[in-house]
């Protein structure tokens, strides 16, 4: 039970520092910086439009199950896999726990998961609206899936720490490791100001 409440706890603490509206917004140096710090290419490096933050934690772009049904508010630390059709097929959130211990990154890109923590609503598309991007940059990005065998998109923030390092790291991990598939890495500073 205690190891619960410390997941939680953890949980709303890195939602809260995510959350904190007074801290300044990140910009594309900064958060390219941060990528550029961790060895990730910054191609496909994007932002939240901030009138979408919120947004996360509603329906049509939620993936955490239990917190749709609690009213709770989603974490900004996400990874989110779909296929060429543009479907939803696999989805982590920092509030499921250790991301070793969850099955996103342990499945090969073929593998779709049927998983009840996850909703599957959403879909690619109405994910590339959360990005601030134009609408050409938004309908060239979705088109280009069709060249890839998955998309793999992860939402990070600086103020989560370690967190976010970890995410981009084990998603780039997975991307070597499964070198025989094609994917379009997608990366989302979810940081901007309200």
């Amino acid at each position: 039970m205690a190891t619960i409440l410390v997941g939680f706890s953890r949980c709303s603490f890195i939602h809260y520092l995510s959350m904190d509206e007074n801290r300044p917004p990140d910009t594309p140096g900064q958060y390219n910086a941060q990528l550029h710090k961790l060895r990730i290419d910054t191609t496909n490096s994007y932002q939240l439009k901030a009138a979408y933050k919120d947004s996360l934690s509603n329906n049509k772009y939620a993936i955490n199950t239990w917190k749709l049904s609690h009213n709770g508010s989603a974490s900004l630390i996400q990874i989110r896999l779909y296929n060429i059709n543009g479907e939803l097929v696999n989805a982590y959130e920092q509030c499921f726990g250790p991301l070793w211990g969850n099955s996103i990154l342990k499945s090969v890109p073929d593998t779709e998961v049927n998983d009840k923590r996850i909703s599957f609503k959403p879909t690619l598309l109405t994910d590339l609206n959360l990005l601030n991007i134009p609408d050409s940059k938004r309908l060239e990005l979705y088109n280009e899936r069709k060249d890839y065998d998955r998309v793999l998109l992860v939402m990070y923030n600086k103020w989560s720490g370690w967190y976010s390092k970890h995410v981009l790291k084990k998603a780039r991990k997975y991307i070597r490791h499964n070198s025989k598939y094609k994917f379009l890495f997608i990366k989302v500073d979810t940081a901007p100001k309200m």
